[in-house]
């Protein structure tokens, strides 16, 4: 089972940083991190669509360049800065995936252009990162136009029981659709057997957030602070192919213990 380390390795570095997501696969984690455009069509790796809460900036990111955002520094420390993806993917050239997925890269919906779509195509193909990367929280839509664009690249549909935002499904609605993986994000009760096993039976991968990703108050999961390991249980006993988390030591300690 493969363990994606939720914007990286959080717990030592600030989220999405290079040093967050080279540690995790130091420590032989994947990654969970998320991709934006910048004013010149760049790729830079942030969750959020603007620089307040990380760097205390009041700008967004689709108003700098690459170099005006690589001049702004976290508020944490600054001695680090957002990294784009280039950077990231030429690192991440140094380690093997051993035949499993290295990370799992969230692009957010203003992201799912048809220029965008062109260009990972272009960058999988520089860097050989098929079946080593991931892309996900796609919609339908943007999943029919990346498959006729590049087929080759592996998309994840986010499936839910509860449609929280608008690139999460319920099973029913996608099931049938062409794409390699569900990634499960439970709002409260989707982690069920008969769920797992319905993916499993239409050959699908499935990866599954953990609890405890879902701090967020407009999720909170009953278990986000304490109680994810029963899910964790659950979940590596119904054979899941990975799980993204908070804490990726932590669940490696639990998966051998």
């Amino acid at each position: 089972m493969i363990i994606f380390a939720h914007r990286g390795l959080i717990s030592k570095y600030p989220e999405n940083t290079l040093q967050a997501l080279i540690e995790s696969h130091k420590r032989g984690f994947a990654t969970e991190t998320d991709v934006r455009l910048t004013k010149d069509k760049e790729y830079v790796l942030i969750h959020d669509s603007d620089l307040r809460r990380l760097c205390g900036v009041d700008t967004k990111v689709n108003e700098l360049s690459l170099n005006e955002i690589h001049s702004i520094t976290y508020k944490a420390s600054s001695q680090y800065n957002i990294p784009s993806l280039e950077e990231y993917f030429m690192k991440l050239s140094d380690y093997k995936d051993d035949g499993k997925y290295l990370c799992a890269l969230h692009v957010k919906e203003d992201t799912q252009t048809e220029f965008s779509f062109k260009n990972f195509s272009n960058i999988f193909k520089k860097y050989n990162l098929y079946k080593k990367i991931f892309l996900f929280d796609l919609t339908i839509e943007s999943t029919r136009l990346l498959k006729k664009i590049d087929p080759n690249i592996d998309i994840a549909i986010t499936v839910s029981d509860k449609k929280f935002e608008p690139t999460v499904y319920q099973w029913e609605e996608v099931k049938d659709e062409k794409f390699e993986i569900v990634w499960a994000a439970e709002f409260r009760n989707l982690y069920q057997k008969e769920f797992i096993e319905s993916i499993k039976n239409n050959n699908k991968r499935l990866i599954a957030v953990s609890p405890d990703v879902h701090k967020h108050p407009h999720l909170s999961h009953p278990k986000a602070h304490s109680g994810y390991k029963n899910t964790w249980k659950d979940l590596i006993k119904w054979s899941v192919d990975g799980i993204c988390t908070d804490h990726p030591d932590e669940l490696k300690d639990f998966m051998h213990s």
